[in-house]
């Protein structure tokens, strides 16, 4: 199963940016800084290369309302989707949850984009305990999570995690490690990394400090225990093309086999949607 994540930054060109993802042909696309105005189209062009199922952070709003950030997730995928509960978070159309039913089983997905922290001040933290709380329930399913999470400011070559919040902060720094790097707790893998190790030094983003330009890897891809990462990497041509300011994540993954053949303590299945009659 290949699944590919990227912020779009909002950006008007969405033709070619559908152009460029679909030729990696991935079953499953988690797309972050989707607008009211570019998500009718992106549903129409992912649609026409084989992304017929979709839903965004507009399906998790009630009717009519606008939501509180204006831009927003989506999920595309190959196979039908279905939304799960929405995630305890503040602005629910950042964070959405689906499972995916493809031809190996269900596959759970999470697509968030973590707000940065110059907005409310509360919101970027309570994000991150909101996902990963959700991770600790569902720790036991076939799930991956995936998106920019604006962090963190770096990695050491043991694999420390260098958050952005200072220890000024104790609550943000808790909740910026605790998504991560405290998920390893409950069996999640970082994509990237259990592929390439630490000493490849990378980043998805970068801006400009001082006339100088400063990269960070802030995209990411965590799999849970079940799921096993064969590939994953960063497609840089894409931000070098100037398609986004984000180089999108590719994580290729496979369903573990089960030994005993018995599901796991504490899978909570996900029945298939209703199809009509």
């Amino acid at each position: 199963m290949r699944i590919l994540s990227w912020n779009l930054n909002a950006r008007r060109d969405s033709k070619s940016q559908v152009l460029a993802l679909a030729a990696l042909e991935p079953e499953i696309v988690v797309l972050q800084e989707v607008t009211l105005g570019s998500q009718p189209r992106l549903c129409e062009l992912l649609s026409d290369h084989g992304l017929t199922s979709s839903v965004s952070g507009l399906d998790v709003m009630e009717r009519g309302t606008q939501p509180p950030l204006p831009r927003f997730v989506m999920i595309a995928s190959r196979w039908p989707i279905a939304l799960m509960e929405p995630v305890d978070v503040p602005s629910p159309e950042v964070a959405l949850h689906v499972t995916a039913y493809g031809p190996g089983g269900p596959l759970e997905v999470v697509g968030v984009h973590i707000p940065v922290a110059s907005r409310i001040p509360p919101l970027k933290p309570l994000t991150q305990e909101g996902v990963a709380a959700l991770l600790k329930d569902r720790a036991a399913s076939p799930l991956v999570l995936c998106g920019d999470f604006n962090a963190p400011r770096g990695e050491t070559p043991s694999g420390e995690v260098i958050p952005f919040s200072t220890k000024r902060g104790p609550r943000a720094r808790e909740a910026e490690l605790g998504l991560m790097s405290g998920i390893r707790e409950f069996g999640f893998e970082d994509c990237f990394r259990t592929v390439n190790g630490y000493a490849v030094d990378t980043a998805s983003w970068y801006w400009r400090q001082r006339g100088v330009n400063v990269g960070f890897r802030i995209d990411h891809a965590f799999a849970s225990a079940s799921l096993q990462t064969s590939a994953c990497w960063y497609e840089h041509g894409f931000r070098e093309a100037r398609l986004s300011d984000h180089s999108p994540i590719v994580a290729d993954v496979l369903f573990r086999p089960r030994s005993t053949g018995s599901t796991p303590a504490g899978y909570i299945p996900t029945p298939a949607p209703e199809t009509p009659s």
